[in-house]
């Protein structure tokens, strides 16, 4: 995987030239917390002028999030940016309500369509800082009026559009130029007497990238690192939501005072269970020493470890008081893995021991073992055997692991939906919200801003407590492993938790272990726990590939060859150093973040066998000329075994050659060859015939397996074998009785004569 370089589009520009244009204007707009660095936009701009909708409308300031009293003050304010090709006159805001929403789907369709909004809000429009902006310029506007004036009604949420007003172009009339819709939730009897329990799992996951020989592939990962990248964003939301905070008070009209507070604001901290790669961590750790970083075929220094220093301790200080749940190192497939015809199955539980002992040895910690969290997609029964092996009662799944209902439920679930019977125990099936999960990393072709983001994500909680307010049920949001987020949306989705009526912080770990009540709730009655079944695997499921691990299970044969059978002190350092090293290597190459990027799973491969080639190739066999001489029928072939290794060697050699029958030999012992250096050994060898023949020398493992490649030799034998020597024995006996004969022949006629 070659270093990539990042190039932005003119949209990407455009947009960057937004954030800071926001950034300028954001304390103007009063916002309680800026995270200016933040490279995912609040505005974005067309490159080219809109005419169709030429005011953007950016809301920065809606409070309260969810307004309760009706004497109450409720104040919209924002940014506007003329992105037209032509002046806006006489600008103003005005806000419009639609009909309550009572469903999640209704909700979801307004999304896509958005809702009328016929009902007039309050005294407005109300004027823009500017009355007249030109093309590119930006104002502010401020809306505050009293909730009452919303004329909101029975419980569920409400669409709530933000409309800019203008004279454009050639039309004479002021006419809508543009506007924003966001939910406003209403329980005009209070708070709900039933909680919605929210727990947050929080992924730390980026894809390996760190090759065999502990060299960084690319650079990409100090950039996420780095301020403002995704990993940095990623943390930063969660460890500055978990905190907890208060809801900003609106300001109430300037003709009227600031009322006083009615009490101290609810701004409980909120627990988070970090789920880590621990292939990141130790990789994140060996970023804050000087690294190599491949650059084509060649490797180059970088000392810059400030990044990798500055997020790990981040993360530390983060799960201080929080939960870490240590995924399998490297976060593999653990579904292709546990299929029976890959035969990787025990691969499973080497990862997650591996990624225990990694997390722990880099956050000083131990982690929670009671959970386990595959990656996206469906299960099989092996899978979650294996997985739970380990000792853990609980499984987060997304909901797509399990059969779908035969009937629309008339309200969201509990995350706890039931047990799963398999032959290692019956673990608790957690299923997480989707919904709320994705609405943390929403897709916008116009994005409306982060507080209007945010603002419909505390929305789908109003909804759910909505369909059932004096139930209380429990939710577990999860963003996507690899989620690209924006730090504030998330940020304040996290500290809405701990501080809407409706909602309240509960650990996973709670979860796992039932215990995940909040004060003052209803609680449920319990009911019978069902027994959960899996979905059946379908042919549009995404895994690794079976020639993809067919390489794996070759290369592992391979690496536990040379580690086990043939290191002479597996216990020594550098021994369990290689067999560290090469069990993170496999692991890399068998991440399910190669679902999305086989390309980069087939080169980490690629590297794999490259270097368990060079490492076999440390320990070869050395046979002078390659011809050897037999001056007798029996004789001594010594060939030298040469270490290159900084550790001992526990190896054979045997010798084949085509034709048995032409030249045996004895089996030769196991020789230890010391570290970086070379030994002769000698094998007794019976030539059969005379002649020259070719002959393979292996070198063998203790259990006489080849190991590493074979070398060709020459053997010359220059003396009778046992036949040929029978063969002349016989004629000489021959040869011998007719020269007998004659001579008695002779002297018999020498006596007659």
């Amino acid at each position: 995987m070659p270093a990539r370089r990042v190039t932005r589009s003119p949209r990407r520009r455009v947009a960057s030239f937004a954030v800071a244009l926001c950034a300028a204007l954001l304390p103007i707009a009063g916002m309680g917390a800026s995270y200016a660095d933040d490279p995912t936009p609040a505005p974005t701009a067309s490159p080219s002028p809109n005419d169709d909708a030429p005011a953007q409308v950016l809301v920065t300031k809606l409070a309260p999030r969810a307004p309760l009293d009706p004497d109450g003050f409720f104040q919209v304010r924002g940014i506007l940016v003329n992105r037209g090709s032509q002046t806006l006159h006489e600008l103003t805001v005005r806000l419009r309500r639609g009909d309550k929403l009572s469903t999640r789907g209704e909700l979801a369709t307004a999304d896509v369509e958005p809702p009328v909004t016929p009902t007039r809000v309050g005294r407005t429009p109300v004027r823009a800082a500017v009355q007249d902006l030109e093309p590119g310029q930006s104002t502010t506007f401020d809306i505050r009026i009293r909730v009452s004036s919303l004329r909101l009604g029975a419980i569920g949420v409400y669409p709530l559009r933000v409309e800019a007003r203008a004279r454009f172009g050639d039309g004479g009339g002021v006419d809508s130029v543009g506007g924003i819709t966001t939910y406003v939730p209403w329980f005009p009897d209070g708070p709900p007497h039933g909680k919605i329990r929210v727990a947050w799992l929080w992924p730390l996951v980026d894809q390996p990238r760190r090759g065999p020989r502990e060299v960084m592939l690319d650079d990409e990962l100090a950039t996420s690192f780095a301020k403002g990248g995704r990993l940095d964003r990623m943390l930063r939301s969660a460890a500055d939501g978990a905190k907890g905070g208060c809801d900003p008070e609106p300001d109430p009209p300037v003709t009227l005072p600031r009322p006083p507070r009615t009490g101290p604001c609810r701004a409980e901290a909120v627990p988070m269970t970090y789920a880590v790669d621990p292939d990141l961590l130790f990789t994140a750790d060996a970023l804050t020493r000087p690294y190599q970083l491949l650059d084509g075929t060649k490797t180059e220094r970088v000392d810059d470890t400030g990044p990798a220093r500055g997020w790990l301790d981040g993360l530390r200080d983060a799960v201080g008081p929080g939960e870490v749940l240590s995924l399998p190192y490297a976060d593999p497939d653990v579904v292709a893995l546990t299929a029976p015809e890959n035969g990787l199955a025990d691969e499973v539980s080497l990862l997650r021991e591996q990624g225990k002992k990694e997390t722990a040895n880099v956050l000083g910690r131990q982690p929670m073992t009671s959970v386990v969290w595959p990656p996206a997609g469906r299960l099989t029964r092996r899978t979650v055997e294996t997985l739970t092996s380990g000792g853990a009662t609980a499984l987060v799944v997304d909901p797509v692991a399990l059969p779908e209902p035969e009937n629309e439920p008339g309200r969201t679930p509990d995350t706890d939906v039931g047990q799963l019977p398999t032959n290692t125990g019956q673990p608790k099936v957690l299923t997480i919200d989707p919904a709320l999960s994705a609405l943390l990393t929403p897709t916008y072709a116009d994005y409306p801003g982060d507080r209007v983001v945010e603002q419909r994500w505390l929305a789908e909680t109003a909804m759910i407590s909505a369909e059932a307010p004096s139930v209380s049920r429990t939710i577990l949001v999860a963003p996507a492993r690899r989620a690209d987020l924006h730090t504030a949306v998330a940020a304040d989705a996290i500290r809405d938790t701990g501080r809407l009526p409706w909602l309240c912080p509960v650990s996973l770990a709670s979860i796992a272990s039932a215990r995940d009540t909040c004060a003052d709730e209803v609680v449920t009655e319990e009911t019978d726990i069902p027994s959960v079944e899996l979905a059946p695997a379908r042919a549009e499921d995404v895994v690794l590939s079976t020639e993809h691990l067919r390489q794996v299970r070759a290369l592992r044969a391979i690496s536990t060859q040379f580690t086990d059978e043939v290191l002479a002190e597996p216990t020594s350092k550098e021994a369990v150093g290689t067999t560290g090293r090469l069990l993170r290597a496999r692991a890399r190459a068998e991440s399910s973040a190669w679902h999305d990027r086989p390309g980069d799973g087939e080169q980490m491969l690629r590297q794999l066998k490259d270097d368990l080639a060079d490492l076999r190739g440390k320990v070869h066999l050395q046979v002078g000329s390659g011809t050897v001489t037999l001056t007798s029928s029996t004789g001594v072939i010594s060939v030298n075994v040469v270490n290159e290794l900084s550790q001992p060697v526990r190896v054979g050699v045997v010798l084949d050659a085509r034709n048995r029958a032409r030249l045996s030999t004895r089996g030769t012992p196991i020789t230890t060859v010391r570290p970086e250096s070379a030994a002769q050994i000698n094998l007794k060898v019976t030539a059969q015939t005379s002649g020259t023949f070719p002959v393979t020398a292996q070198l063998v493992d203790h259990d006489g397996q080849p190991f590493g490649g074979q070398v060709r030799l020459v053997v010359r034998s220059t003396q009778y074998g046992r036949v040929a020597l029978a063969v002349t024995g016989i004629a000489a006996g021959v040869l011998l009785v007719a020269a007998g004969v004659r001579i008695a022949r002779r002297a018999m006629r020498r006596t007659s004569a």
